[in-house]
């Protein structure tokens, strides 16, 4: 198994929250999650560059025989470690999604949290496996609400001060509820829709660890975090695919399927300015 191509690129400038990982024996995109401080760092790291980190650390100790469960015992062990070493609250946590391929066979993809991947076949067909969950979803339906409504009442902004306004107000009646979703986080119930998985210092029940078995037949595997909308076969179609949105919906009112992501509306900043990218990207083409 190679890599045929890989990227990262983020709407923060180096401040990057994703992380690509590659060992001996795994393949691994790491998301980290934004902290509820943001004015937090610790050796250079923002709370999320530190779930990215821990998480991948975790992954380069892991032998090659594990399972999902070990790998997920272990990034927990690892990362409550740290956190109780820095300090933080329980709410203050360093988390990150991870999306894992090991290096043998069968074929398997290995999911904890909302990153995507998709597969080729050798017969050419392209299967897209989206990774997505409620919270998000929630979140991203209050969110158009009170964009849509902001608009319709205003106008579209045009000026860089118009824009940096609007994005403020809908951060502003979305921060709550996106700085709290880690009390949602590995919820023990399986009832809770809300509930959701994710690396960090707690144990991720069996029921958001998710390990999927590819087809024997497949020839490439794409691993991507969900700063683009699903898996794409290469690289530069995912690049295509945000480029559009940038140029016809910056404030992603709602012609696509995107949440909120990070302290922005879509690609338009706090202060009113377009990042090339709405949320972190990472992204691993891998040929078998």
């Amino acid at each position: 198994m190679e890599i045929i191509e890989k990227f990262l690129a983020s709407a923060k400038g180096d401040k990057t929250e994703d992380l690509i990982v590659e060992t001996p024996d795994y393949f691994g995109i790491f998301d980290g999650v934004g902290g509820v401080r943001t004015d937090w760092l610790h050796e250079g790291r923002t709370m999320g560059q530190w779930g990215s980190y821990l998480a991948g650390e975790a992954l380069k100790a892991l032998p090659a025989n594990a399972t999902i469960a070990d790998y997920s015992k272990l990034a927990a062990e690892m990362n409550a470690t740290a956190r109780y070493a820095f300090g933080l609250a329980p709410i203050e946590r360093l988390a990150s999604g991870a999306l894992v391929l090991p290096r043998r066979k069968p074929h398997e993809v290995w999911v904890i949290g909302d990153s995507h991947f998709g597969y080729k076949l050798k017969s050419g067909e392209w299967k897209s496996c989206p990774q997505n969950k409620l919270y998000d979803e929630v979140t991203l339906n209050y969110r158009q609400i009170l964009i849509k409504q902001e608009i319709m009442s205003r106008g579209m902004p045009h000026s860089q001060a118009d824009r940096a306004e609007l994005a403020q107000t809908v951060w502003s009646g979305v921060r709550d509820a996106l700085s709290k979703q880690m009390l949602f986080a590995n919820h023990p119930d399986p009832a809770e829709r809300l509930g959701f998985g994710v690396v960090c210092g707690s144990a991720v029940p069996l029921h958001h660890l998710h390990a999927y078995t590819l087809p024997p037949d497949v020839a490439e595997i794409v691993l991507c975090s969900d700063g683009l909308p699903e898996a794409v076969p290469t690289a530069d179609e995912g690049k295509a695919v945000i480029a559009d949105l940038r140029a016809t919906d910056p404030f992603l009112t709602g012609k696509n399927d995107l949440g909120f992501m990070g302290h922005k509306g879509g690609f338009v900043q706090l202060d009113g300015t377009l990042a090339d990218w709405y949320d972190d990207v990472s992204y691993l083409r891998i040929g078998v």
